[in-house]
């Protein structure tokens, strides 16, 4: 499809859903072209890298600007990173959000704190979109968290592999 006389990529989101209503969502993030800087597998256990460290750091950080937002799992991988985040209004707390602020801040607080530990102001991390899928039952949950925590046992496998 063309705008403004560009080719530009449709959105994979759903047309007319509330990205901020409570609700648990699964997300994918990329490295800028799959390039392997977050993670090594190593006898199919992970190992971080310093740039994989900071994202982890940001990630367990992202409750202090959205304090309705929960944690769940997540897997640094060599080239992306899978997570579960949870949006949970119980709090009652008026500002809302929704995954792509999350998402948008987690790349960028990740970024300037890798571009200042290499000391490169223009290093690319990220592609510039992400996967989400919705999270809509108990069921898919537990699915979703055993993809995630066995993803590095089939990383020779995955579609993003790229040794």
């Amino acid at each position: 499809m063309k705008f403004q006389n560009k080719y530009r990529i449709e959105s994979s989101r759903l047309t007319n859903y509330d990205y901020s209503q409570s609700g648990a969502y699964f997300i994918t993030i990329c490295s800028k072209n799959k390039k392997c800087i977050f993670s090594n597998i190593i006898e199919n256990s992970i190992v971080l890298t310093e740039i994989g460290e900071l994202v982890l750091k940001v990630w367990y950080n992202l409750p202090n600007y959205y304090p309705n937002l929960e944690l769940d799992e997540i897997v640094i991988m060599p080239n992306h990173i899978h997570f579960i985040i949870i949006i949970n209004d119980k709090n009652e707390i008026n500002k809302k959000y929704n995954i792509s602020e999350v998402v948008g801040n987690l790349k960028s607080f990740a970024t300037r704190n890798i571009r200042t530990f290499l000391d490169d102001s223009k290093f690319e991390v990220w592609q510039s979109r992400f996967y989400d899928r919705i999270i809509r039952n108990e069921v898919e949950l537990l699915n979703v968290r055993n993809y995630i925590e066995c993803n590095p046992l089939k990383w020779n496998e995955d579609e993003y592999f790229n040794p």
